[in-house]
C-alpha cells in the first residue's frame, strides 16, 4: 500500500530495492544526502523567497493529498438540501398552479414522492466490491483500468440491482476525474456515455438517485470554490453567487465530461417527462446556470490603449457553449410532439407557464452587485485575482422614461453601454428564449 502512496517513481524505485535487498546502510545513506543536498540547496533557497509558490502548492497538496477518490463528503446532508429545495418548490408550484390554473393537487405530490428518502440513505451507506474498485481507481495501472472498465460494462448495464452504482457512485468519480486523476483519459467516469444513454438507466438514477441534482451540484462546486465539495452553499445564497472567470477551474477542459453527462441525461425521453413533472429538476438546473448569468463582464476602455489582453474571454467561452446547448435541450423538454394527445400537451402546457414563470421570478429577485463576495475568492490564489465588474440586478437598476414619436412613452432601464459593464454571457435569458418557442 506505501508503495502506491508515495509520491515519485524515485521514491518508488528505491523503496523497491529497499524491500528486495534490505535497508540501506548507514554510510550509503549520508553519501546520498550529501550528494543530493549541494544540487538542491539553491533551489529550495530560491522557492522559498517565493511567496507565490508556496501558496499554489499548499493548495495542489491539498486537492491532490490522496491517490483515491474521497469517501467523505456526507450524501445524508446533501440529501436533506435536495429535500428543502423540493418542499420550497413544491410551494411555488402551489402558488403559481392556485394563481393560473386554480390547482395545487400535483405539486403536492410530486413533493410526497420526493421526500421519501430513507431507503436510498441506506442504500449509499452500504459499500460493494463494486464501489471500492471504483473508488480505487485511482491506483491502478493503464491495463487493469481498461480492463476493469469492460468489467463494469458488463456487471452495470444487463443487471437491474447495480443499474445505481453510477449514480450512487457519481460525485466521488467526478471528484477524482476533475481533480485527483493523473490519467484522466483512463478515467472510470468516461464510460458513463454506454449507460446514461439508455433510458432504464437514465430514469432510474435521475428518479431514485438524484443524479440530475448531483451533476448540477457538482458542476456548481467545481466552478465556484475550485474543489468538488458538498454539500453545497443554501440555494438563496448560491442564487447571489457569481463564478470567476479566472478561477483555475475554467483553464480546465475536464468539466466537458459532466457536461455531456447531463445532456446525456436531459435527451432521454423518461428523464424529459420526469423534468416537465418535477419542478425540483428545474430549480436545481436554474441554481446552476444563474452562476453564469453575465459573467466576464467587460468595460470599454476609451481612454487607454490595451497592449496585451487577456485570454479570459476565451475560457468563459467555452464554458457557454456547454451550457448554451444544455439550455436548448432543458428547453425542448417542454415541446410538445405529434404523439401527444390531448391530455398530454394540456400538462404540457401547463407546465410550461410554471417554468416561464419561475424564471421571471429568478429575474425578479436577482440582486447581482459590485458588493458581493465570490466563494472562489475566499482561497488563497483568488487574492491575486483583480475584481470583475458587476452588472446589478433588476432591483438595484436606475430607470428613466423614454418618449418615442408615434409610439408613446416607455419606463426602461438606464444604462450606458459605453461606461458600464457589458456581458455576452445570459443562460437564464437563453432558457427563457428556448422556452417561449415552445
Amino acid at each position: 500500500r506505501d508503495l502506491w502512496t508515495l509520491p515519485t517513481n524515485a521514491h518508488r524505485r528505491r523503496l523497491a530495492a529497499a524491500i528486495s535487498t534490505g535497508p540501506e546502510s548507514d554510510s550509503d545513506h549520508q553519501h546520498d544526502n550529501h550528494s543530493s543536498n549541494s544540487e538542491s540547496a539553491d533551489l529550495s533557497r530560491r522557492q522559498r523567497q517565493s511567496s507565490s509558490y508556496y501558496r499554489a502548492n499548499s493548495k495542489r497538496n491539498a486537492l491532490k493529498r490522496y491517490d483515491i477518490a474521497d469517501l467523505n463528503w456526507d450524501y445524508n446532508a446533501l440529501l436533506n438540501q435536495y429535500n428543502e429545495l423540493a418542499e420550497e418548490e413544491a410551494l411555488v408550484h402551489d402558488e403559481m398552479s392556485a394563481k393560473i390554473f386554480k390547482s395545487t393537487a400535483v405539486g403536492k405530490k410530486v413533493a410526497e414522492g420526493i421526500l421519501s428518502g430513507s431507503k436510498l440513505r441506506q442504500e449509499y451507506e452500504r459499500k460493494l466490491r463494486l464501489d471500492y474498485l471504483m473508488l480505487f481507481d485511482l491506483r491502478l495501472w493503464k491495463e487493469v483500468r481498461l480492463a476493469l472498465r469492460q468489467l463494469f460494462i458488463s456487471s452495470l448495464a444487463p443487471r437491474p440491482d447495480f443499474k445505481k452504482q453510477i449514480g450512487k457512485n457519481y460525485v466521488t468519480l467526478a471528484d477524482a476525474f476533475l481533480l485527483r486523476d493523473r490519467e484522466p483519459e483512463n478515467s472510470i467516469i468516461l464510460f458513463s456515455v454506454q449507460l446514461l444513454t439508455v433510458p432504464t438507466i437514465a430514469s432510474l438514477v435521475v428518479n431514485e438517485c438524484h443524479f440530475l441534482g448531483q451533476i448540477c451540484s457538482v458542476l456548481s462546486s467545481f466552478f465556484l470554490t475550485d474543489c468538488v465539495s458538498l454539500p453545497l452553499i443554501t440555494d438563496s445564497k448560491q442564487g447571489s453567487m457569481r463564478v470567476n472567470c479566472e478561477a483555475r477551474s475554467f483553464r480546465s477542459r475536464r468539466y466537458f465530461s459532466a457536461f455531456h453527462d447531463l445532456r446525456y441525461i436531459i435527451n432521454t425521453e423518461s428523464v424529459k417527462e420526469s423534468i416537465i413533472r418535477e419542478p425540483l429538476y428545474l430549480r436545481q438546473y436554474i441554481g446552476l446556470i444563474i452562476m453564469f448569468q453575465d459573467m466576464n463582464a467587460l468595460v470599454r476602455q476609451a481612454d487607454t490603449h490595451i497592449e496585451y489582453e487577456s485570454e479570459t474571454w476565451v475560457n468563459a467561452f467555452n464554458v457557454t457553449l456547454q451550457i448554451a446547448k444544455c439550455c436548448r435541450q432543458f428547453a425542448e423538454c417542454y415541446a410538445a410532439t405529434a404523439s401527444d394527445n390531448e391530455a398530454i400537451r394540456v400538462d404540457k402546457s401547463k407546465a410550461l407557464v410554471r417554468a416561464i414563470l419561475r424564471i421571471f421570478k429568478v429575474f425578479s429577485d436577482w440582486v447581482a452587485t459590485d458588493t458581493e463576495n465570490e466563494l472562489a475568492d475566499s482561497t488563497e490564489l483568488a487574492k491575486e485575482r483583480l475584481p470583475q465588474p458587476r452588472i446589478a440586478g433588476i432591483q438595484e437598476q436606475e430607470y428613466h422614461n423614454l418618449h418615442l414619436n408615434g409610439t408613446g412613452s416607455y419606463w426602461i432601464i438606464k444604462y450606458d453601454v459605453a461606461t458600464q459593464p457589458v456581458s455576452f454571457h445570459h443562460p437564464l435569458h437563453w432558457l427563457l428564449a428556448g422556452l417561449l418557442e415552445n
